[in-house]
Order: structure tokens, then sequence, then C-alpha cells
């Protein structure tokens, strides 16, 4: 850094003009006239001030050599312009009243000491701001595309043939018509349940000696009044079901009633009442048979049941079961009329039809009930015996479900029902 030496050399100037000053006040020696002032330098004015004025020098002082001040460079610093003001020169001494001494002129004059300033500390530099450096933003590199797999074409396979199952005839079940639930009475013993049915056989045309009405049934009569009915209950399955709706209709057998369910049979209508069992219901309370049929005040009953219990209990247990029901009925209401039913054929499409369940075990099972009802001394109509075609199959225009189970009637097959009862009344 470049410093000025031009304050220091008028520095060096004033201690020297001063030094000169006192050196001529020596040399006059005393006088009587006041001393004057020597004027101060113009320049004193702007110098700082002197921190001791030199004593007088002595004729014996030896000379005193002035030091050799160090040479100036340009590059120092020059002095910092607040330094502080200088003061006025200090006046010089009045002379004594002794002559003064001439001085030597070979002496060298004293010279005065300049008090060393203190160094002025040079200004820190500024240090220059460091140039902000923004980051350098790479830019992002773009995904590089994933390659779609290639599909390989999968190999068609060729579906093996599913072999077609012949389908197992379903159990006879029969709709039920469930009021709401009643009271359990008081239960009763369960039959023995019979063995499982095996496939059905292949259906045979029935023989003009099949199609002949069985002996000791009721024999036909003159149409009867509706009204004969209105003492009559029937009991029955589905088969009696669709009577009664039929019934409800066209109201052709006076004020009869009716005690029917879907699945209802000889055998499981000795069981206990439950929320399983499938007795009827008598004004929306489902009970044991003998002990609504009193309630209806009935003094006929009619009879149709075995279609639920022949493929079960099989034709001795099927009869049994139906005596034992009978006799519970008679202990409840001993005047009571029974008369027995013969059950209907079934079509040649029925689905249920199997070695226990057709339609040549079902003309057996009539023959029994014939025989039964003449050892009990009830009555037998032969309802079934109209309704078979020349096959020996229940009517097509007679069935309600060819494609089904094959044993439920049609409107015209009720029709042909009411008429035959309205003719075949037993004598009381």
């Amino acid at each position: 850094m470049h410093v000025s030496c031009k304050p220091k050399l008028q520095r060096a100037a004033s201690a020297a003009a001063a030094l000169a000053l006192l050196l001529s006040v020596s040399a006059c020696g005393p006088s009587t006239k006041p001393a004057e002032t020597a004027p101060a330098p113009s320049e004193a004015a702007s110098y700082p001030p002197l921190i001791a004025s030199p004593e007088p020098a002595t004729p014996d002082a030896a000379p005193t050599e002035t030091p050799a001040l160090p040479p100036e460079e340009d590059n120092k610093a020059p002095a910092p312009d607040t330094a502080a003001p200088a003061s006025e020169p200090t006046p010089a001494e009045e002379p004594s009243g002794e002559p003064a001494q001439e001085a030597d002129p070979t002496e060298k004059p004293t010279p005065t000491l300049e008090p060393m300033a203190e160094p002025t500390p040079e200004p820190t530099p500024t240090a220059e701001p460091t140039p902000t450096v923004e980051p350098t933003v790479e830019p992002t590199p773009e995904p590089t595309p994933t390659a779609e797999p290639t599909l390989e074409p999968t190999p068609e396979l060729t579906p093996e043939p599913t072999p077609e199952l012949t389908p197992e005839p379903e159990p006879t079940v029969e709709p039920t018509q469930e009021p709401a639930p009643t009271e359990q009475l008081i239960p009763t013993a369960e039959p023995t349940p019979a063995p499982e049915t095996p496939a059905p056989p292949e259906p045979t045309p029935a023989s003009s000696e099949v199609l002949a009405p069985i002996a000791g049934a009721v024999p036909a009569c003159d149409p009867v009044d509706p009204s004969w009915f209105d003492d009559v209950v029937f009991v029955g399955d589905s088969v009696s079901l669709k009577l009664n709706y039929y019934e409800n209709a066209v109201d052709e057998l006076g004020k009869a009633q009716f005690l029917t369910a879907g699945s209802l049979g000889s055998g499981n209508a000795l069981w206990d009442v439950s929320d399983e069992s499938v007795h009827p219901y008598y004004q929306g309370k489902k009970m044991l048979l003998e002990d609504a049929i009193p309630l209806t005040g009935a003094h006929k009953v009619y009879v149709m049941l075995g279609m639920n219990d022949l493929a079960l209990y099989g034709l001795d247990g099927s009869v049994e079961n139906l005596v034992t029901l009978m006799h519970r009925i008679l202990d409840r209401v001993p005047n009571l009329v029974i008369v027995i039913q013969s059950m209907t054929p079934m079509a040649s499409s029925s689905s249920v039809m199997g070695s226990k369940l057709n339609n040549d075990v079902i003309r057996q099972y009539n023959q029994r009930l014939v025989d039964t009802c003449a050892a009990q001394g009830w009555y037998y109509v032969d309802v079934g015996s109209i309704m078979y075609d020349s096959a020996g199959y229940l009517k097509q225009e007679y069935c309600s479900d060819l494609q089904g189970m094959g044993m439920h009637f049609t409107n015209a097959g009720c029709e042909a029902w009411v008429q035959y009862l309205l003719t075949h009344v037993p004598p009381v």
C-alpha cells in the first residue's frame, strides 16, 4: 500500500525551526528590552505539538549529534487526518539580567527529540464479497422407458368332455301350508324310518287288469248336494293341498274343512310337534291330527296319505302307521266316520319314481287299504281309478308337474276329483 511521507517531513522542518529560534535567543544574551516573541511559523498551526522544549545549551556542552532519521519509504501509509491539532508554539523565555553567552558557532544545537508517534494502524482492508455461486442444477434424466414384456401366446387347451351325470330322482316334497306357529301338544312315539330308496325302474304300461276298479270300494251313486260335505274334514299331503286351494275357489264341496300339509304322511303324523315337524295348522296353530280334528266339529274324515310313506316304510309299515293314526283319532272322536281315499297314480315323466315308489307299488298299497278298511269297518273311495291313462300313468292333462315329481293336479284333475266324490259317497 502506498503511504505519503509529506507529514513526517513537515514535522521535521517544524522541529528544526524551533531549534534555530532557541539558539538565536541564547546568542543575544540579556537585554533591557523585553524580548519579542518570535513569530511562529505560519505552518505551526497545522503541525502536531511538541512534547518537551529543549533546554538552553551550555558553553561546555558537548555537541550532540542529531540521530539520523530512517529514510522514509514512499510506500508508507500517510498519517490519518484525525490527528490531534497542533498547539500554540511555546514562547521564548525572557532573557535574564545576565548577558547571554555567545554560542559556539561550531557547536551544533541539541536537537529536540520528537516524540515517537504511535504508528497509525493500517485500515483493515475490506474483504471483497465472495460472489455467491449459484448451484448448477443438473437436468433430471428422463426415465428410461421400460420395455414391455412380449407375451407369448398361451397354447389353447382342449377342454376335456364333461361326462353327463344322470340326475338321481328327487324325493317327494309336497308344499306345506304353514300358518303361524302353534303350541306343542303331547309328544307321541316316532316311527322307525325305512331304508333309502333305490334307483327307479323303467315304467311299464299297465294291463287291463290293473286298470280295473278295486273290489270293495264305495260304489257310484247319484250326485249328492255339496252340503253333504259340510261336516267333512279332509286330511292329506300336498296332493290334497291342491284340492284345498281349488275348493276355496269354486266352493263345490259345501263347508268342508282341510287339515293338509306338504310332505305329510301317516308316519310323520305320529311325531311330536316341533318347529321341524310337518303337522298341519288349524286356526293358526300347528297341531297333531288327533288334537285338531275334534276342534273342527267334523263327523266324517276323508284321509289320503301314503305318497310320503311308501319309499320310507314300505307297504307293511305304511299301512301299520295309518292304522295307528286312525285309532288315535278315534280315541278322541269315537263316532267319527272314516273314509280312506286311494292313492292317485304318478306321471310317466316323474323324477321321483323308484323301485319303492311307482304305480305298481301304489296299486298294491291301494289293495292293502281296501283290505284294511274291510277289517276295520271303514269306507274306501277309489278316486285314483279315474286318473289313469291307457298306459297306467297319471293323465297328462291332470298333472301340473310333468317335468318334476309328476304327481300333483291341475284344475282339470281337481274338477274330476270333486265330481267323483259327489257321486261316490258312503251310505251314512
